[in-house]
């Protein structure tokens, strides 16, 4: 048995275990956490920081799509995991559903550098803003836009891919 089944299957096992520990709390979950084993069960890498998506859908309220669309990233591409996966701890801490950190998480994939620029949009994404905070908030989001690598997430999936 190669080393990547050997993951793989430590994953499953892993990923059935947390349905029989945490029983309740995990029902509800079932859908975003099936789609992350999904990416376990096919990741080309990154099988650690896939898990620990796993594990921010179990510890989340709130946002699970951006959740389980940044552990699609982190399985599939190469570059930028730590950006995917400090977005996805964001969702998982913010006590609401933030809408933002969808197009945030999307400008992750198009940029290959500027973490710290995604951090800040990060940050603001979950915020309750006035009309003027969301045009400033926007607007900031706007200028890194222009700096991205890539035009369109599609785009800078296939770029990035991992094979």
């Amino acid at each position: 048995m190669t080393t990547s089944r050997l993951l793989r299957a430590a994953a499953t096992a892993l990923a059935l275990l947390f349905l029989v520990i945490l029983g309740a709390r995990v029902i509800p979950r079932l859908g975003p956490l099936g789609d992350i084993a999904g990416h376990l069960i096919h990741a080309e890498g990154h099988q650690g920081p896939t898990i620990r998506c796993g594990g921010l859908v179990l510890q989340a309220e709130h946002n699970m799509a951006v959740i389980e669309r940044a552990a699609e990233y982190v399985s599939t591409l190469g570059p930028n995991t730590s950006m995917y996966l400090q977005i996805a701890q964001r969702a998982a801490d913010a006590d609401h559903e933030c809408p933002r950190l969808e197009a945030v998480l999307d400008l992750a994939v198009r940029m290959t550098s500027g973490g710290g620029l995604i951090y800040g949009l990060a940050d603001g994404a979950c915020g309750e803003f006035t009309d003027d905070e969301a045009g400033r908030w926007q607007e900031q989001f706007d200028t890194v836009a222009a700096m991205a690598t890539y035009a369109t997430v599609e785009e800078a999936v296939a770029a990035q891919r991992m094979e």
